[in-house]
């Protein structure tokens, strides 16, 4: 059997918490729900973390060489795009 056929330990706990993270950033895209009419939430102070969460996710994956750096770059930005879409129908 090959090496990289194996499930070691340490790679089973790095696919956990690369999904860990991933999902606390899937989370965060939700927008708080405003208590008093017309009042608005900022995009940016859910977005930084969001991207926080998904960038160490990522980096997980290129760790175990299963992400590229372009492929991070790209999915940034589509999670931001999607991040501000979603803020958008909900504000305006």
């Amino acid at each position: 059997m090959s090496p990289t056929n194996t499930m070691t330990l340490r790679r089973v706990i790095s696919i956990i918490a690369e999904h860990l993270l991933l999902g606390i950033s899937m989370a965060l895209l939700i927008p708080p729900v405003p208590s008093m009419e017309g009042e608005e939430y900022s995009f940016i102070p859910m977005c930084i973390p969001m991207l926080v969460f998904l960038i160490a996710s990522r980096a997980l994956a290129i760790l175990r060489e299963e992400e590229t750096w372009l492929g991070l770059i790209m999915k940034a930005a589509l999670f931001t795009a999607l991040g501000f879409a979603i803020n958008f129908r909900v504000f305006f």
